[in-house]
Formats: structure tokens, sequence, C-alpha cells
């Protein structure tokens, strides 16, 4: 039996004293993948998993056969970015991606501001729980709004990316009055408390691939904090 309120109270991978947090629009679904199956799986997760435990579980190869994740792998930039690492190359950013990325006990966290997995926004599969995904968004934000920004607010961020630009509004609710926001080259940028928050289009958009790309992507993330 499905446990909803395992899934809606699912707040993502990583550490939750992590100081880099990366926030996506929701975590995506394979479209030959079964549904139940997932939501099955998702039903005994703890709020918040460690990501390559969560890939075990579910019986994905992540060490040995990681798959080409775009979105991950600019994370993973990002993140060595952050380290001082100066460039990274698509190899670091790979064994980085399986040893660091989500990780208990490592530098990031990874949320999600919806908590269902869908392969794309055009196509709803939970009529069972809501008529449409207008529904789902209008029941689930407002929780959703407040579970993320507890969350963010206990631990001592220092970088906060939030990616998919069609739901910046919605991001920056998250930070609510607190945030004061510019813009700053393909970007939106506040401080908030201790931490750099940044708004980008999502990491897996055509401008932030190859090297150039990545390069791009943290130079608008990090502005001056980068290597």
């Amino acid at each position: 039996m499905t446990n909803w309120n395992a899934i809606e109270s699912f707040i993502g991978y990583g550490d939750r004293q992590a100081p880099i947090v990366f926030v996506g629009m929701e975590e995506g679904f394979d479209p030959t993948g079964e549904l139940e199956a997932e939501l099955q799986l998702r039903s005994a997760y703890a709020s918040i998993m460690d990501l390559y435990d969560a890939h075990a579980t579910a019986g994905d190869d992540f060490v040995k056969a990681p798959g080409n994740r775009p979105t991950w792998i600019a994370m993973s930039y990002i993140s060595l970015r952050y380290k001082k690492q100066t460039s990274p190359t698509y190899a670091e950013c790979k064994d980085y991606m399986v040893h660091c990325l989500g990780r208990h006990g490592k530098e990031t966290l990874l949320a999600e501001l919806l908590p269902y997995p869908n392969t794309n926004t055009q196509e709803w599969r939970y009529a069972e729980k809501f008529p449409d995904r207008n529904a789902y968004l209008n029941a689930l934000l407002p929780r959703r709004t407040k579970l993320l920004r507890d969350t963010i607010s206990e631990g001592s961020r220092r970088l906060i990316v939030c990616y998919g630009k069609q739901y910046w509004e919605y991001y920056r609710a998250i930070f609510g009055d607190e945030a004061v926001w510019h813009k700053e080259l393909h970007a939106e940028v506040s401080s908030w408390r201790e931490a750099r928050v940044v708004l980008t289009s999502h990491f897996a958009w055509k401008g932030f691939n190859g090297d150039s790309g990545l390069q791009r992507l943290a130079s608008i993330v990090l502005g001056n904090a980068g290597g």
C-alpha cells in the first residue's frame, strides 16, 4: 500500500546540514518504469535519503553504471568548483556524483519542490489523488514551501541553487521577505542569512552542456565565490 504521507514528506537526498543545497522542480520518472513499484519503494524512504543507498535499494547498479545524468553532473561540477577545484573534468564530476553527491556526511543536499515523481509536466499519472496537476500544485505547494524553508533553515547554508525557470516564483516563496532579488547574468540572485541563493534555468538546458556550458553555469551560480 502506498504511504502517501511518506512520499509527500520526502525532502531529498544528502546531508541535512550540508552547506550546499540544490532545489529542483520534481524528480523525474522513467516512462518505461512501473509507477506502482516506484511508489512502494518511496513509501519506505526516510525524509532525507543517501542517494547511493536509495538507488541500491531500487536495484540500480549506480556505482558500476551511473549512466548519463546531466543534472547530477552539473551539480557535481558546481560542488567541485565551490571546493576550489578550478577545472573539474567530466571523469572527476562523474566520480563525485557517485561517491559524494547527495551522500550522508558530505556537502550537498538535493531537495525537490514537489514530491511526486513525474515523466514531464504535461503528463499526469496521479488522478487517484488529484484530478490534475493544478489541483496538485494548489494542495501541496504551501506545505512543501514550508517544509523546504524549515529544512533549509536548520543548517549553516552557504550556497542554495534552485533550478528550472518556470518555477522561480515558487522558489522565491521559500525565502519569503528575507530575500531581495536582483538579476545577475541569466539568473536571479539574493543573499539569505549566510547563503548565496541563485535561481537558474534547468541544469539540462543546452546552454549548460559541455565544458563551456558548465563553466558558464558555475560562473552564474558561484559569482565571486568559486575557484
